[in-house]
């Protein structure tokens, strides 16, 4: 049984970087998987692909792994705490309360200037000490 499962979390990681390699390269500019290799490792010749790796496909997946993660295993716990297979967002009421504090900010605080913290992603990701100077400048814009 165990074994079983060892082999299930290794094809799955197999997969998952197959993937991954296949986003980085894939996209409206192709990126030969050569230099994707020497974009990875850092020594990459044409600065353009550099960018496009480096700022754009690299931040986009892993924040898409990361948050795939964190709902596989929200909803595990969710089903895990009530007892229920079939416990989700939308049977417990967590959906409609997500959308109301979407409206909600929305409505009151766009209008002070908060720009989007999407944009602060790529800078949290690859550096987390500038994280605590973007917080600042986001709250000091909203006084």
């Amino acid at each position: 049984m165990k074994k079983r499962y060892i082999i299930s979390f290794v094809v799955a990681i197999i997969i998952l970087s197959v993937l991954f390699l296949w986003n980085v390269g894939a996209g409206s500019v192709d990126i030969s998987t050569s230099d994707l290799f020497a974009i990875l490792a850092g020594s990459g010749k044409d600065e353009t692909f550099s960018q496009i790796v480096w700022k754009i496909r690299l931040p986009r997946i892993l924040a898409a792994i990361l948050l795939g993660g964190a709902l596989s295993v929200s909803g595990f716990l969710l089903q895990s705490f009530f007892q229920n297979p079939i416990a989700g967002p939308y049977v417990l009421g967590i959906s409609s309360g997500a959308k109301l504090v979407v409206a909600l900010t929305m409505i009151f605080l766009l209008e002070k200037g908060i720009y989007s913290v999407y944009y602060q992603i790529p800078e949290r990701i690859f550096n987390p000490a500038k994280s605590s100077q973007l917080e600042t400048r986001v709250w000091t814009d909203c006084i």
